[in-house]
């Protein structure tokens, strides 16, 4: 059982790799590499079933203004460099730590 994420903004999800099952309201998608799935993220949305492992995928998502939540990067340990947002910092660190 996974848990189900409802938040504010677009949420746009990028399969790297693995098969997995994904639900967005009362939707159910299978998503394999290559795959792309954009919504609305106020519906409940998450993985529902792990069909191949290791399953990795992309998660872009992009707030109304003004609504970002500035714990995101303090709530994986990540602090934002003098003149860097933490929310650019947040992804940098996350998908590219070797650039």
């Amino acid at each position: 059982v996974f848990p189900t994420f409802q938040h504010d903004g677009l949420e746009l999800l990028y399969m790297l790799e693995g098969v997995l099952d994904y639900r967005h309201g009362d939707n159910h998608y299978r998503l394999e590499p290559g795959d792309s799935l954009f919504f609305d993220a106020d519906a409940p949305h998450g993985p529902d079933g792990l069909v191949q492992l290791p399953a990795r995928y992309l998660s872009i998502i992009c707030y109304p203004q003004g609504k970002y939540p500035p714990h995101l990067g303090r709530q994986h340990g990540l602090t934002a460099p003098k003149g860097r947002s933490a929310r650019h910092y947040a992804f940098k660190e996350n998908l590219f730590p070797d650039s």
